[in-house]
């Protein structure tokens, strides 16, 4: 059982890692080294950074179960699929900016959201990430 359960997670091992080490470099370099005051708009490169590593995911995941899917649908798929982590991670900073003082020793005090248009940033930045996903994949002649 522990064997199967290794083997139908070997595709995903590479973005996963991916996505801690984006998120070690987010939560802890760009936080505690206050970026966001030297580059205003430095958390955008990591939302554009997240979108690609979520279609990433996204793709691995899908390829597997839908191997005979449409191309024009699998990328909207992909699309879709970083469209609802992106706005799920912005619902965990609103949570975290409203009730932060209350759950403070769960959720770190790298998690804070901003107002609305910093959200629409994020998401449009996340979405970004998803499309150069889809375009550097076509590059590839992959299956996307």
């Amino acid at each position: 059982m522990i064997r199967a359960l290794y083997t139908s997670l070997r595709p995903y091992y590479q973005p996963l890692f991916a996505s801690f080490v984006l998120l070690f470099i987010g939560i802890f370099i760009f936080a505690e080294y206050n970026f966001e005051i030297i580059l205003p708009q430095s958390d955008k490169v990591l939302h554009v950074t997240g979108g690609f590593i979520a279609a990433w995911l996204v793709y691995i995941h899908y390829r597997h179960i839908h191997v005979h899917m449409e191309l024009p649908h699998l990328r909207l798929l992909i699309v879709a699929g970083v469209a609802l982590i992106g706005v799920i991670w912005e619902f965990a900073e609103y949570l975290s900016g409203q009730y932060g003082g209350v759950l403070s020793h769960f959720l770190p005090r790298y998690l804070h959201g901003g107002d609305l248009h910093d959200t629409l940033g994020d998401l449009g930045a996340d979405l970004l990430g998803a499309f150069i996903f889809v375009a550097v994949m076509r590059l590839y002649r992959q299956r996307v």
